[in-house]
């Protein structure tokens, strides 16, 4: 006859690498869910950021920076800082202090344009922002697409762990019940042939 204990060590086992399997797909979920949270995080920063592009060239189309102009660059900008906030740097990111400062210039450079535009001096805002902003503008939408491309490779990667230690688990599973019925089975048998 199966022993009580065989039986619950199976059991136990079984549970235990239940366990541990779920919490590394919980935590490779979650790991997966920030990082195509940052994803669209960045894929907000760049529209804002061309929104901002957008109202530059408008205020230099119109040759001035009336209230609601100046009422939208503040609502841009505070959707831009809304999508910096959202972005998850890992603590480990080195990348945080180079997009930072490339961010940091074009700011800089987009602060100086709209000095000079409310100062009505069109020529050379137009001038500078060819010159100084579009440049900083690229670099740092350059910097964007990079991390949008390394954060959906992350995605997907860890997608892929999930699902292969998903998979895994559940194969693991079996084998331990596959496992548990044949040792039952056996016992069942011989327990029969002693009877007989």
């Amino acid at each position: 006859m199966i022993s009580r204990k065989s039986v619950r060590t199976v059991i136990a086992v079984a549970l235990l690498a239940a366990s541990g399997a779920a919490v590394s797909i919980y935590s490779l979920n979650r790991w997966a869910n920030e990082s195509a949270r940052a994803e669209r995080a960045l894929v907000s920063l760049t529209g804002e950021l061309h929104a901002l592009s957008a109202v530059e060239w408008e205020a230099i189309a119109q040759r001035e920076v009336d209230e609601d102009l100046q009422k939208t660059i503040v609502a841009v900008r505070g959707r831009i800082e809304a999508a910096r906030a959202a972005l998850a740097w890992p603590a480990s990111d080195g990348g945080k202090a180079e997009f930072q400062h490339l961010y940091d210039d074009y700011s800089s450079a987009v602060d100086r344009e709209f000095e000079l535009l409310r100062a009505g001096d069109f020529e050379a805002a137009a001038e500078f922002d060819e010159a100084t902003v579009d440049p900083s503008f690229d670099k740092l939408a350059d910097a964007i697409a990079e991390l949008g491309e390394a954060r959906a490779a992350t995605t997907v990667r860890v997608g892929q762990l999930a699902d292969i230690g998903m998979a895994l688990s559940l194969l693991l599973a079996a084998a331990l019940i596959s496992a548990l019925f044949a040792r039952f089975s056996g016992h069942q048998a011989r327990d029969a042939r002693a009877l007989r």
